[in-house]
């Protein structure tokens, strides 16, 4: 257990100096593996860049909410989530305007229904049912992105 509050910031700045550089690894693994594999910009970005910059949220949630402190869990998944959308998204076009081209639009449909599947299915906590299905569904929505089109 960690006593006092320098040791906890130390902590907490090891934890993320670690966390930086394995999603650099995962990331960078993945472009290069996607790559080489002839796979489309579209695809490493909305699915293996999305994965390897998440999976550091992913691994502090389910610590979190496994020790039993749901609030630091869900308010991370959320934060970031709205973190990423507004604020890097705001930078990004205050620096560059960002195109989107006409066809990137699905995708902001399928982020948008699966949003609705969240907000439907939460209530005092998401159901294993509820997360089981938006893992299903996220799987064959990469499926639908690899194949040929």
């Amino acid at each position: 257990k960690i006593d006092s509050v320098p040791k906890a910031i130390l902590c907490v700045c090891v934890g993320a100096g670690l966390l930086f550089a394995g999603g650099q690894f995962t990331v960078d693994g993945a472009v290069t593996i996607s790559e080489n594999l002839g796979i489309s910009q579209l695809v490493i970005g909305v699915v293996i860049v999305a994965i390897g910059t998440s999976l550091p949220e992913l691994v502090t949630s389910v610590i979190a909410i496994r020790k039993g402190q749901m609030d630091i869990g869900v308010g991370n998944i959320i934060g970031s989530n709205i973190y990423n959308i507004l604020l890097i998204g705001g930078i990004a076009a205050t620096i560059a305007e960002i195109p989107v081209a006409s066809d990137m639009f699905l995708h902001y449909y399928v982020m948008i229904a699966f949003s609705l599947v969240l907000f439907v299915g939460f209530r005092k906590y998401i159901p294993r049912p509820v997360g089981a299905g938006l893992v299903a569904i996220f799987a064959m929505y990469i499926v639908w992105l690899l194949v040929p089109k």
